[in-house]
């Protein structure tokens, strides 16, 4: 068998080839090193490499931002004496209650004195939001008292600083089947206090959000 000589130009095709192929395999064009080396023997054995295969990238979602951002923790005093929601919440000098709550207030009945500290939480409304919405995002048992509500109220009943705001934003109560809100009027200066069927408002950002748990 006759010996063929190698010829310098065919070494240096050889060498531009095996070349691009370690530059492309560096760049993390191959998914593997079997792929770089089965496109290494088809250079070598003259052929055209294989396409490179570039690794597959997965893009996680990125969440969605929460509607609810954390404020503070609300301690509401104990309740030591029988509370009448029917004789709270009625209209009165620094409370006023539109449509007389009588939907919240229909099946409401008093309560007896309990021994403890209550513990709610609050959050701020980061942006314009369903019922729905808001609730997704609290704890299962959210649902507050009526009387804490009250405790809450009469404990800034002149407007004073503390969990509920009292720049004339909301500060929502989910009850059963209802959203309660709270705000203050500085120009009447009182409470005003309403029942929303689930999914009957639009809550703004910036408003409060408080929850049992």
């Amino acid at each position: 068998m006759k010996d063929t000589t190698v010829i310098d130009g065919q070494l240096g095709q050889l060498a531009i080839k095996q070349n691009e192929l370690f530059r492309r395999a560096k760049e993390g064009h191959y998914a593997s090193m079997d792929q770089v080396n089965d496109a290494l023997q088809q250079v070598i054995e003259g052929q055209a490499p294989m396409p490179p295969v570039r690794k597959r990238t997965i893009k996680k979602a990125k969440p969605e931002p929460a509607i609810l951002a954390f404020h503070a923790e609300v301690l509401v005093q104990p309740l030591l004496e029988s509370f009448n929601p029917h004789e709270f919440f009625k209209d009165r000098q620094g409370l006023y209650l539109w449509n007389d709550m009588q939907r919240v207030l229909k099946d409401a009945k008093p309560v007896e004195p309990a021994q403890g500290t209550a513990k709610l939480r609050s959050f701020d409304l980061t942006k314009n939001a369903y019922d729905r919405e808001i609730k997704a995002e609290l704890p299962e048992n959210h649902e507050v008292e009526l009387w804490q509500i009250a405790k809450l109220i009469d404990a800034q009943k002149n407007g004073e600083d503390g969990p509920l705001l009292t720049n004339g934003y909301a500060n929502i109560f989910y009850v059963a089947g209802f959203a309660v809100s709270v705000s203050w009027s500085a120009g009447s200066r009182g409470w005003y206090v309403d029942d929303w069927k689930l999914g009957g408002a639009y809550w703004d950002a910036d408003y409060r959000v408080f929850s049992r748990n």
